[in-house]
């Protein structure tokens, strides 16, 4: 009797990294897509989903469900969002919208929430705009799901686009708020651990210069990334969202976590979208989240060489 695959959705603002996630559990044969939701954040939200179906076009992958964010350019509470910074990520292999579905992201991620009981991880690649919608539509929406796994938030206020704030929480703080007061069973990776997760070069070159359509694709989509990299004589190249998904794919890949009370700064005029995490229990608060802390580099690389070894297309 063949194995019961795990079921996931992957939230998205698909970038660099998000497409690793992406590739990487369209090609792994344990693992069902059941869709990917897509939200407004590295790229403004039409980008983003045709990034996306450029991704599953590479797979030969249409069957998958793509939905996108109602808010489209906006944050929970209608703010701009900063995402024109990043448009040297929307690449322009032309690309057919068509199967685009007309749901909002939000209510599908109910709808499949409540038809798989139990049994979808949700991988939040992406501000947290659809999963705080998700939790604002059915505030049990969590409690249906297997797990929830996010890539973002900092617990060393190591900032990215402010001084203390990591990208995906300073987008939209009060979906970050949201998510982590009322979601159930998360798993947390923030970005300065991904910032101590470096692919090498040696690999960088093994995985993009394979003859075969998804090392094209990676090769492509990842040349100006890899020549800023080297141009800050960077030690090797981190896939923040390609980590999360290999968390997602084998627990043993974590290497150090713990549990712990989370939330995020709202107010602050330097620390707006900040991860504030209580590690002295000083709130009183029961712990929410279990954040990752180290995480096993040359598996992670195995499961990203599986992309371009499996002949799955």
């Amino acid at each position: 009797m063949a194995a019961r695959k795990k079921k996931v959705i992957l939230d998205v603002d698909t970038g660099v990294d998000d497409a690793h996630a992406i590739i990487l559990a369209l090609t792994h044969p344990s693992v069902d897509v059941v869709a990917i939701t897509c939200a407004n954040g590295n790229l403004k939200i039409d980008d983003v989903v045709a990034n996306t179906f450029r991704v599953l076009q590479t797979c030969k992958r249409f069957d998958v469900s793509v939905l996108k964010e109602v808010l489209l350019s906006r944050t929970l509470l209608g703010k701009v969002s900063p995402s024109d910074n990043y448009s040297a990520e929307v690449w322009k292999t032309p690309v057919d919208l068509s199967k685009l579905q007309s749901e909002h992201a939000a209510i599908a991620l109910v709808r499949f929430a409540n038809q798989f009981p139990g049994e979808i991880t949700l991988v939040a690649l992406a501000p947290l705009t659809n999963v705080a919608m998700a939790l604002n539509l059915d505030p049990n929406f969590s409690e249906k799901l297997h797990d929830i796994i996010i890539m973002g938030g900092n617990i060393g206020a190591r900032g990215r686009v402010s001084p203390c704030a990591e990208f995906n929480f300073f987008t939209d703080p009060e979906a970050a708020f949201i998510v982590l007061k009322s979601a159930a069973r998360i798993r947390l990776l923030p970005y300065e651990v991904c910032l101590n997760h470096h692919l090498s070069w040696e690999f960088v070159e093994e995985w993009t210069g394979a003859d075969n359509e998804i090392s094209r694709f990676l090769q492509d989509s990842m040349e100006t990334p890899i020549q800023t990299a080297k141009s800050e004589s960077t030690i090797g190249f981190k896939s923040c969202d390609g980590y999360a998904l290999a968390v997602f794919l084998d627990d043993s890949v974590v290497k150090e976590s713990q549990k712990i009370y989370g939330t995020v700064e709202l107010n602050g005029y330097f620390t707006r979208g900040q991860m504030v995490v209580d590690w002295y229990n000083a709130m009183k608060e029961k712990e929410n989240i279990c954040v990752i802390l180290e995480l096993n580099l040359k598996m992670i690389e195995e499961l990203f060489r599986s992309m371009i070894t499996r002949n799955k297309f």
